[in-house]
């Protein structure tokens, strides 16, 4: 009778021990879905998903609040939340250049890689020459924090970060950069190359009038459009 005792006490005991551990992994299961877990990803078909770009000038159908700072990275990537709780990003930063929610920058910026404009000894002169322009279209489409991604979430967008002639050059120099952001409270990090470089080619003096850019034949290599 104490035999049958003692082996019911055995079993009742390995029953509690597994009871135990299938809590136990339920618990440490439920806490890594819901802890913040977000992917950075980086389209592998789209050469141009980095580029630092000096645009022709926004005009009024596409306006740029910063439009005095001359240059631009736009960085194309997808954000997965891998997480069963919202993630909030509050904050994105490129190296040391945050992005600025309280300054609007442009949804499509255009780079006149070849203009049929040009000034000698100070005349500025059409000649019958080809145009070609890059074109950069992302509307509806840039990340400008503070936003949200839901649980298993996933989304593609744009960061667009407003660039000094000091930050360009520190940012084609650097071997390594980084997109950095802050989500929920948290740091989270992904390298980047060095960017891809285009400038456009129209005249300094011809930025600023109300007249340009001149429409252009475009070409796509691989731009921020599906």
């Amino acid at each position: 009778m104490r035999t049958d005792s003692y082996e019911l006490s055995i079993i009742i005991s390995i029953i509690g021990l597994i009871i135990s551990f299938v809590s136990a992994y339920t618990t440490i299961r439920i806490y890594m879905r819901s802890r913040t877990n977000l992917k950075i990803i980086t389209p592998i078909k789209n050469k141009n998903w980095f580029v630092l770009i000096k645009p022709d000038r926004p005009n009024e159908t596409n306006p740029d609040k910063a439009w005095n700072v001359p240059y631009r990275a736009l960085v194309d990537v997808t954000i997965q939340n891998l997480s069963s709780s919202n993630a909030g990003v509050t904050e994105a930063r490129l190296n040391d250049i945050t992005i600025n929610p309280y300054f609007k920058l442009g949804e499509y910026y255009k780079v006149t890689l070849k203009t049929n404009i040009i000034n000698e000894k100070g005349i500025t002169m059409l000649t019958n020459g080809n145009t070609q322009a890059l074109a950069f279209d992302f509307d509806n489409r840039s990340f400008v924090p503070p936003f949200n991604l839901g649980p298993f979430e996933v989304k593609r967008g744009v960061f667009v970060f407003a660039l000094t002639e000091e930050q360009k050059e520190q940012l084609l120099c650097n071997k390594e950069n980084r997109l950095i952001l802050k989500v929920n409270g948290k740091s989270l990090s992904k390298e980047l190359s060095i960017p891809n470089y285009y400038e456009t080619k129209i005249p300094e003096s011809e930025q600023y009038k109300p007249e340009y850019p001149i429409e252009a034949p475009k070409f796509k290599p691989d731009n921020f459009q599906d």
